[in-house]
């Protein structure tokens, strides 16, 4: 019948590329809630950020807390940085048997901080140790050896004179450490004068030359001869007025009390004023250094 053939109709082909209702195929998933998918995986090469923690509270804003304001101020009060000073640096120079100091000025790299600095202090040290370098320098030119004019023992104190200092002459020709004086009374030669004094040999010989106004010249060395020719040479630096009426050197031996050695002429120091005045008005090098 119609009503038959109706019912017995069989369902038309699905279109090319359709998925079949039919019973066997499984139901599609549902699509995932906003906020609950996966997270893509990151492609080759890039870096990933880690998420925040659920409810994590906010980076706090240090301005905004009055302990850690102040915390923060303390840290900027005291920051340290650095800065640059100019300082002088001294240099102790040999040159022509002489020590000569040279100044140089260099940089330097002191502390600061917002409240000061330390180059004001750097600076006055500097300034100090150059000081003192400059002045350790000079006297590397001094004998180190303490003099004083021979005289001030006596009750007339204020004669001037030139004390010499004699240093012993080695066989290499070096100098050894022993040192002696020797007296000129009335010395009468200017600063400018460059003298040539005698070496001799010491020894047990002692000549006392006495001048008109009672001042001496002592000599000891090796025998009479010596003594006569080492106080001979030294006469012609005495101002003459005070070689008038004087009389022969007083010689005798003074057995065993004396070192026999060689000695030469080092350094003079001139007196002007005898003992009103323990520095030497001036100082001439009578022997020149050999370069170390």
């Amino acid at each position: 019948t119609a009503q038959h053939r109706a019912g017995s109709r069989t369902a038309p082909a699905p279109a090319p590329g359709t998925r079949s209702n039919s019973s066997t195929n499984p139901a599609p998933a549902p699509a995932p809630a906003p906020g609950t998918g996966a997270t893509p995986a990151p492609s080759p090469g890039t870096k990933t950020t880690p998420n925040p923690l659920p409810n994590s509270p906010p980076m706090s804003d240090c301005s905004k807390d009055p302990c850690l304001a102040s915390l923060e101020k303390k840290l900027d009060e005291n920051k340290i940085t650095w800065i640059k000073a100019k300082v002088e640096v001294v240099k102790c120079n040999f040159a022509n048997g002489e020590y000569k100091p040279t100044t140089e000025t260099k940089e330097v790299t002191v502390l600061s901080t917002p409240t000061g600095s330390e180059r004001l202090k750097v600076e006055n040290h500097f300034a100090e140790v150059a000081k003192a370098n400059r002045e350790l320098c000079l006297l590397k030119n001094l004998e180190p050896t303490l003099v004083v004019p021979e005289w001030w023992q006596v009750r007339d104190f204020q004669k001037p004179q030139l004390v010499i200092q004699y240093a012993e002459l080695l066989s290499d020709g070096k100098l050894g450490k022993s040192r002696w004086t020797t007296t000129i009374p009335h010395y009468n030669k200017p600063k400018t004068y460059k003298p040539k004094f005698p070496k001799y040999e010491k020894g047990d010989t002692e000549a006392i030359f006495i001048l008109n106004d009672n001042s001496k010249i002592i000599i000891n060395a090796k025998n009479k001869t010596e003594a006569l020719k080492v106080i001979n040479a030294l006469k012609q630096f005495i101002n003459p007025k005070f070689l008038k009426n004087t009389k022969p050197p007083k010689i005798g031996e003074r057995s065993g009390s004396y070192k026999k050695v060689k000695v030469v002429p080092v350094r003079c120091h001139f007196f002007s004023k005898g003992q009103q005045n323990t520095a030497p008005d001036w100082s001439l090098k009578l022997r020149e250094k050999k370069k170390p």
